[in-house]
């Protein structure tokens, strides 16, 4: 009986320590901090250092020429696409539903905007990143709805949403990731919302003007986000931060 006991004991013991050991490996990959790049700038040489380094350091790029796909094709936004799928991103072609929030635009020409990145950037693309989500409630679903179907029927299968800050929950089942907080380094550390936890969301923290405070920000965001940036840029800026490789080195030691 002893024996039989014992036996038992040391299967249920090394059952334990494999689900032990399963979960913690799952919890390492979900959970690991990651540098998502929006790269909103342009892809001729002056912007050569940039791109580089998002391609070599940021799981999320995007392709975006003029505030979505414009009026014709550009070359170099190809090239830049390219390279980004080829190393395994996220590769988002930028659409703005709301700009400045002053109106939705047609689901219509969203729906073409869609269609000109399809078109112009084969190869380029691989996920659809949608700018001003509504944020205050849940009355433009159906807007949304439509085009996040009409992207993944394009092959865009990672969608992007931007609200800006906490959505309504509706919102968390149609984008498969959540930009919940876009603000200051300020804000991020002395006034965060708890609502913009979210890990296998996105942040980007602007205003963050110095080293120390960098390193604050990504040791906080480790706990809230799966995805950071984080810029001395304000918001609506979005360039390369002085400090970028001071930045990666902090991410990937968290």
């Amino acid at each position: 009986i002893n024996a039989e006991y014992g036996a038992q004991y040391k299967q249920s013991k090394v059952f334990v320590m494999k689900k032990i050991l399963i979960a913690l490996f799952f919890l390492s990959v979900v959970f690991t901090l990651e540098i998502g790049v929006p790269s909103w700038w342009w892809c001729d040489s002056s912007k050569d250092l940039a791109w580089n380094e998002t391609i070599a350091n940021s799981k999320i790029g995007s392709v975006n020429p003029h505030s979505g796909p414009g009026d014709s094709f550009v070359p170099c936004f190809l090239e830049v696409g390219k390279r980004m799928i080829s190393q395994g991103m996220i590769s988002a072609a930028y659409i703005d539903s709301n700009p400045w929030g002053k109106g939705y635009k047609p689901i219509s020409q969203m729906l073409q905007e869609i269609d000109s990145y399809v078109s112009w950037y084969p190869g380029a693309i691989n996920s659809l990143f949608v700018d001003d989500l509504e944020n205050n409630g849940c009355t433009m679903y159906d807007y949304y709805s439509q085009i996040v179907s009409h992207a993944k029927s394009k092959g865009l299968n990672t969608v992007i949403c931007n609200p800006g800050s906490c959505p309504h929950s509706c919102y968390f089942g149609l984008c498969n990731i959540m930009l919940t907080f876009e603000g200051s380094a300020s804000d991020y550390i002395n006034s965060y919302p708890s609502c913009a936890n979210d890990m296998t969301g996105w942040h980007m923290v602007g205003d963050c003007d110095d080293v120390d405070t960098m390193k604050k920000v990504v040791s906080l965001a480790k706990d809230r986000v799966k995805y950071l940036f984080v810029t001395n840029y304000n918001t609506y800026n979005y360039q390369m931060p002085f400090y970028w490789n001071s930045f990666v080195t902090a991410v990937k030691s968290v």
